[in-house]
């Protein structure tokens, strides 16, 4: 029976998240990481991210990433 539970609240949620997604899907999203890899960036750019800023950050290079948005 708690198993059932939650089984149906797991369902319950991912149907929330796909409807958050499908209704904020024309928003860009973008991400901020340590792994600067290039394979890194390539799955970030796969799973639909906008853009990538690496850490450590440094002024210039975020006032370069946030002027083209």
């Amino acid at each position: 029976m708690k198993v059932q539970r939650v089984l149906a609240r797991t369902v319950i949620f991912s149907v929330v998240l796909s409807a958050k997604a499908i209704a904020y899907s024309d928003l860009r999203r973008y991400a901020c990481t340590a792994n600067a890899g290039s394979d890194a960036i390539e799955e970030f750019e796969a799973a639909g991210v906008a853009g990538v800023l690496t850490k450590p950050l440094d002024l210039q290079s975020l006032e370069k990433f946030l002027a083209r948005l």
